[in-house]
C-alpha cells in the first residue's frame, strides 16, 4: 500500500494537536478542584500521546524515527515547562515534567517492542 493513499494527514493532526497541547499549557487554568494528581495523568497521557503523533507523521521521512520521536518530545515538554516558569499565572514543576516524560519513554518502549515484533515477522 502506498503511504501516501492514507485517508487522514498525520501532519494535520500533528499541527492541531501542537496547537492544542500549547494552548493547555500556556493559558491560564481556573481552578476546577479536580482530583489530586490528576494533572499529572494528563500530562502523562498528553505526552505519551505527542511522542505516538510524532512517530507516525515522520516515520517515513526521518531516520531513527523512534529516537527522534523521544527528543522532540521531551524537548516540547520542557519547553512547555521553562515558558510556564516566566508567566506571572503559571509556575515550572519537575513533577509535571516527569510526568510529561514517563509518558514519552512508555510509548517509546511500545513503538520499540512494535519494532521489533514487526522485523521479526518479515
Amino acid at each position: 500500500m502506498n503511504h501516501r493513499t492514507i485517508p487522514f494527514s498525520f501532519e494535520l493532526i500533528f499541527i492541531l494537536w501542537i496547537g492544542v497541547i500549547t494552548a493547555l499549557s500556556l493559558l491560564p487554568v481556573p481552578e476546577v478542584g479536580a482530583p489530586e494528581k490528576s494533572d499529572k495523568i494528563a500530562h502523562f497521557i498528553m505526552y505519551l500521546i505527542t511522542c505516538g503523533i510524532f512517530y507516525f507523521t515522520f516515520r517515513l521521512r526521518i531516520k531513527k524515527i523512534i529516537l527522534w520521536a523521544g527528543v522532540f518530545s521531551f524537548a516540547y515538554g520542557l519547553s512547555m515547562e521553562l515558558v510556564q516558569a516566566i508567566l506571572p499565572y503559571r509556575e515550572f514543576s519537575l513533577v509535571d515534567l516527569f510526568a510529561n516524560t514517563a509518558g514519552v519513554v512508555l510509548m517509546l518502549l511500545y513503538l520499540m517492542a512494535r519494532d521489533k515484533v514487526k522485523r521479526s515477522l518479515r
